[in-house]
């Protein structure tokens, strides 16, 4: 995905990326008003984009991220 790619879909309320291993802090910061994200395909995740990302409403990751995801929608 590139980041022109990430801006667009980061104005639409579902997105379904389950396909992706990576994606980049800008990326992270163009998604994170979409209400319902799907990023189960994700093989690792910085602090920079769970912040960003924190702010997704439904956000769907692998297991292992929900609590770095969490610990900055608890601040």
């Amino acid at each position: 995905m590139t980041d022109r790619q990430a801006e667009i879909l980061g104005k639409q309320a579902y997105v379904l990326l389950n396909g992706l291993t990576s994606i980049t802090d800008l990326q992270a910061e163009s998604l994170r008003e979409v209400k319902k994200l799907w990023l189960r395909g994700l093989t690792r995740l910085t602090d920079v984009q769970a912040k960003s990302l924190s702010t997704v409403r439904d956000l769907y990751l692998p297991e292992v991220f929900q609590p770095l995801v969490d610990k900055y929608r608890n601040q």
